[in-house]
C-alpha cells in the first residue's frame, strides 16, 4: 500500500528538502505514530516521513522550541504562519503536533 500524502504549500520546500522541519503543526491529527507519509511540497515530492507521535497543545502554550522544530525562527512567526493558513484559529484551539522522522 502507498504512503499517504502529507501535504505543504511550495514556501516550504527549502527547509523540507534539507529536512530542517521536523514537525508539522496541524489543527486535527493526520496520523497515527508509525505511520509512513510521502511529503509534498505542492505537486513536487520532496521525501518521506514516519510519525513518531502527536502531541496536543493550545496555541496559547506554543514555545519558541515548537516553533523551531517547525522551521521558524519564532513562535511569533510560527503563530502568524498558522493564522495564514487557518484563518479563524485563535489562541485558544488546540493543535496537534506531529513529530516526523525523515526516511529514506
Amino acid at each position: 500500500m502507498l504512503p499517504r500524502r502529507l501535504n505543504f504549500s511550495k514556501e516550504y520546500k527549502e527547509i523540507l528538502v534539507k529536512k530542517e522541519k521536523v514537525t508539522t503543526i496541524r489543527t486535527r491529527p493526520l496520523a497515527m505514530p508509525g505511520e509512513r507519509m510521502s511529503v509534498y511540497a505542492g505537486e513536487e515530492k520532496v521525501g518521506d516521513i514516519v510519525v513518531e507521535k502527536v502531541t496536543e497543545k493550545k496555541v496559547k502554550h506554543l514555545s519558541d522550541l515548537d516553533a523551531h522544530r517547525d522551521g521558524f525562527r519564532s513562535v511569533r512567526q510560527l503563530k502568524k504562519a498558522l493564522k495564514r493558513h487557518y484563518r479563524d484559529l485563535n489562541e485558544e484551539d488546540t493543535v496537534y503536533i506531529h513529530f516526523m522522522r525523515w526516511v529514506e
